[in-house]
């Protein structure tokens, strides 16, 4: 009970920290794939023709997966940043504090995925189907990569100051070499395996086939982002424990 009301304190501490201060609050987690989104639209069905149908619904259904994963790792980088104090206590489980902040950003996540359904509707693409069962464990999945990798990636911080620098760089290029505003189809066939080692292809292409209809899934990389992602977890867990404690001493 008294680790439960701690999460739930730390959650509630974590949005007020995020969009407290702020006027539009909440509406900007929506706002910002939205605006982004529109700017695509123009750019690679206007200008850069594409030839992907229904391209609004296209990106939205690979941006908002995309966004959880690069905010819920960011945002556990600059929480743990901002409670340094409370990783000092011993009896204290310092896992919660980036357990919250993954929390906070599943929560906005879903929020934003409440937004794709009147695109859905717009371009006729049926929401209650069998299909959508596979929703939540699409959801899962993504949250064992992320939280997996926030475990890894706070700990390297605390030794690495520059390394959120680095990781925010390696999100712009992660962001060109994941098909979230352009299809699989496009990639040449030589550069197809390497471009299947990156997992969030694979989830996102889930998350596609659920909320666009269609996408490029194969039992192979289903799999595959499904033993990335749980072994992200399981080594996040396993790293966190193993070295949070040294860590500590240096926050």
């Amino acid at each position: 009970m008294k680790y439960r009301d701690l999460l739930i304190n730390l959650v509630m501490r974590e949005l007020k920290a995020r969009y407290g201060t702020l006027t539009l609050g909440y509406l900007w987690s929506i706002l910002n794939p939205l605006f982004f989104t529109l700017i695509l639209f123009f750019l690679f069905s206007r200008v850069v023709k594409l030839g992907i149908p229904n391209y609004p619904l296209y990106v939205l259904s690979g941006l908002l997966p995309w966004n959880f994963f690069q905010n819920g790792i960011l945002s556990s980088l600059k929480t743990v940043s901002g409670n340094s104090h409370l990783f000092s206590k011993v009896y204290f489980p310092r896992h919660y504090v980036i357990l919250s902040s993954v929390i906070v950003s599943l929560f906005l996540f879903l929020l934003d995925l409440i937004v794709i359904l009147p695109f859905m509707f717009y371009y006729r693409v049926p929401f209650l189907t069998p299909r959508i069962l596979a929703l939540p464990l699409w959801i899962l999945i993504l949250v064992f990569l992320v939280l997996g990798l926030s475990l890894c990636f706070t700990v390297v911080n605390i030794y690495f100051r520059d390394f959120s620098f680095v990781l925010q760089f390696l999100f712009r290029i992660g962001f060109y070499v994941t098909p979230i505003f352009y299809s699989v189809s496009l990639v040449p066939e030589r550069y197809k395996k390497v471009f299947f080692a990156n997992p969030l292809v694979g989830i996102l292409e889930g998350f596609r086939t659920i909320l666009y209809g269609s996408g490029h899934t194969s039992l192979p990389v289903v799999l595959y982002s499904v033993f990335f992602s749980l072994a992200s977890f399981f080594l996040g867990v396993f790293f966190f424990k193993k070295v949070i404690p040294e860590a500590v001493k240096i926050l």
